[in-house]
C-alpha cells in the first residue's frame, strides 16, 4: 500500500494560515493609523524622576541602555503624566548612555500627542508604522501557497 503526501491540502492550509496571520497584523496596523488620527498635539515639560535615572546607570554595559523620561501636560485646564522609554544600542558605553540622557533635561519642552477621546493616554512620536516588508511578502506567499494547493488538489 503506497500512500502519497497530500501536497495539495499542505500548502493549502500553510497558504490559508499565512494569509490569515499576515492579514490581521495589516488590520492591526491600520487600527494604530485610524487610532493616531484621533491624536492631538500638546506642550509637555519633562520632569525629573531620579528612579529612572538610576535605572539607567544600573543598566549600563547591557546591550541596550534604557533612555527614560517623564512628562506633564495639560488638556482643558487638568494635568496629566505620563512616561516614555527607548531603547537605544549601547554602542559606546556609558557616555552614550549619559549623552542620550541629557537630550532630554528637566524642565524641557517637548510635544506630546493625545488621545482626544481619552486624553490620559498620549505618545510623544505620532508616527504611523508602516507594514514590514515581510508582512507584505507573507501575505503574497500565502496567497500564492493558497492558490497552488486549490489548483494541486483540483488537480487530483
Amino acid at each position: 500500500m503506497s500512500t502519497t503526501f497530500p501536497w495539495g491540502v499542505f500548502l493549502f492550509c500553510l497558504g490559508l494560515l499565512a494569509a490569515v496571520i499576515c492579514s490581521i497584523i495589516l488590520f492591526l496596523l491600520r487600527q494604530l493609523a485610524a487610532m493616531v488620527t484621533r491624536l492631538v498635539p500638546v506642550t509637555a515639560i519633562v520632569r525629573e524622576d531620579e528612579s529612572l535615572v538610576a535605572d539607567i546607570a544600573r543598566r549600563v554595559g547591557g546591550p541596550s541602555v534604557p533612555i527614560p523620561f517623564r512628562y506633564e501636560y495639560k488638556v482643558a485646564g487638568r494635568s496629566y503624566r505620563g512616561w516614555q522609554l527607548s531603547l537605544q544600542r549601547n554602542t559606546a558605553g556609558e557616555a552614550a548612555a549619559r549623552a542620550a540622557l541629557a537630550a532630554r533635561q528637566p524642565g524641557d519642552t517637548i510635544t506630546v500627542y493625545y488621545d482626544r477621546d481619552h486624553p490620559a493616554r498620549a505618545v510623544v512620536s505620532n508616527e504611523t508604522p508602516a507594514a514590514p516588508l515581510w508582512v507584505r511578502i507573507g501575505l503574497a506567499a500565502g496567497i500564492l501557497a493558497l492558490v497552488a494547493g486549490v489548483a494541486l488538489v483540483a488537480a487530483g
